[in-house]
């Protein structure tokens, strides 16, 4: 008896993308419960009972509660990514007029903004699943707005002499601050309008 040797990679074929497909069900259910009701308010049976799998099947994609977390912040990161780059641009005050872009992309997915906000506040301690991400994130948007900055600060629009290392912590909590205050009294706090004044303010400040 001889086997049909296309078959078989179709059907893997098939397999891996079946995998994928569910893998991808996983990551938005847990997104979702994640952001309602705290990492550790979840359970894992809770996932898999919205996707329609097992607890074992949805452990034979990812083999740990912490490996599905680390899962769900990095496809919220990576769905960011484009829009931080439009964002960054070629930095200076150009980048500062643009902070209502990630305003307008917040508040069209509200859901995310809430997870990563909970998600936050869940690992600030080092001993938390996803506290080293959430540092290095911190970090890596810190040195990305200094970069964008000096750029600005060499091409002669951003005055010298500023202290650009403090001026990027003072940008990233604004941002964070105006989100939370817009997650808690959303119909008090205009998000997009914040961030444009926000971005206005930085400019008056930092131009030469």
């Amino acid at each position: 008896m001889t086997t049909d040797p296309v078959r078989k990679p179709h059907a893997s074929l098939e397999t891996l993308e079946r995998g994928r497909l569910r893998r991808i069900q996983i990551v938005e259910a847990a997104t979702e419960l994640f952001a309602h009701a705290g990492y550790r308010g979840t359970g894992l049976a809770g996932i898999a009972a919205q996707v329609g799998v097992t607890q074992a099947g949805l452990l034979h994609h990812f083999g740990s509660k912490e490996a599905l977390l680390e899962a769900v912040v990095r496809h919220r990161s990576e769905q960011d990514a484009p829009l931080i780059e439009e964002i960054m641009g070629d930095g200076g005050l150009g980048m500062l007029d643009r902070l209502h872009l990630l305003a307008e992309h917040n508040v069209e997915r509200a859901g995310l903004s809430l997870l990563f906000t909970v998600l936050v506040a869940e690992n600030l301690l080092p001993s938390h699943p996803a506290n080293d991400f959430f540092v290095e994130r911190y970090r890596s948007l810190r040195r990305a707005i200094v970069a964008g900055l000096k750029a600005g600060q060499k091409r002669g629009e951003i005055r010298k002499g500023v202290d650009l290392e403090a001026v990027s912590t003072r940008i990233v909590a604004a941002l964070d601050g105006l989100q939370t205050q817009w997650l808690l009294d959303p119909d008090e706090v205009d998000l997009v309008r914040s961030y444009r004044e926000l971005g206005a303010s930085l400019r008056r400040e930092l131009a030469a």
